[in-house]
C-alpha cells in the first residue's frame, strides 16, 4: 500500500493541506510509530509538504515533525525561526561575539534530525531565516544545524 493510500497518514496530508497547524499537529501525533516512519525520508511526502504547506513555520514544522518523528518538533522549528528573526532584527547593529541564549534554546529544542533537515531539506527556509544573520552568529549556527557543533 502507497504511504499516501493510508488513511492516518492522507490525514495528516490533509491537515497540511488546510494550513493549520493543529490539524496538523493532532493529526501527525495520532500516527503509530509505523506510520511515522513510513512517512520518514519519504520523497512523496517532502514533494507534498514543499507544495502544500502555506508557509515559512508551517513548512519547517512539518518537516522538523516528519524527519524528528515528533510532534513536539513542529513548535521547536517554529520557536527556532521567530528566534532567528528577533535576533536578526536586534544583532544588525551590535552583532555579538556569541550567539544570544534565546537562539541557543531553540537550536537546543530540535532533536539533531531535525535540525539537519532544517539545514539541507528546507535550504529556501535556512537562507531566509539563517543565513541573513549576522556574522559570527550565522556561522554558528550553520554548523548546528549541519551537525558540525553542539548547541
Amino acid at each position: 500500500m502507497a504511504v499516501a493510500a493510508n488513511p492516518a497518514v492522507r490525514a495528516v496530508l490533509d491537515a497540511v493541506a488546510s494550513g493549520d497547524p493543529s490539524a496538523i499537529t493532532l493529526a501527525y501525533g495520532a500516527l503509530t510509530a509505523d506510520q511515522r516512519a513510513s512517512m520518514q525520508l519519504n520523497p512523496a511526502i517532502a514533494v507534498f509538504i514543499d507544495h502544500y504547506a502555506a508557509n515559512d513555520p508551517e513548512r519547517a514544522g512539518t518537516y522538523a515533525m516528519v524527519e524528528g518523528m515528533s510532534v513536539g518538533q513542529y513548535q521547536a522549528a517554529v520557536t527556532f525561526l521567530a528566534a532567528c528573526d528577533r535576533a536578526r532584527g536586534e544583532l544588525v547593529a551590535t552583532p555579538p561575539p556569541e550567539m544570544p541564549d534565546y537562539l541557543r534554546a531553540a537550536l537546543s529544542a530540535l532533536r539533531f534530525t531535525a535540525r539537519l533537515t532544517l539545514f539541507r531539506l528546507t535550504e529556501d527556509i535556512r537562507q531566509r531565516h539563517v543565513d541573513v544573520l549576522p556574522e559570527p552568529v550565522r556561522t554558528q549556527v550553520r554548523n548546528i544545524l549541519r551537525g558540525d557543533a553542539e548547541p
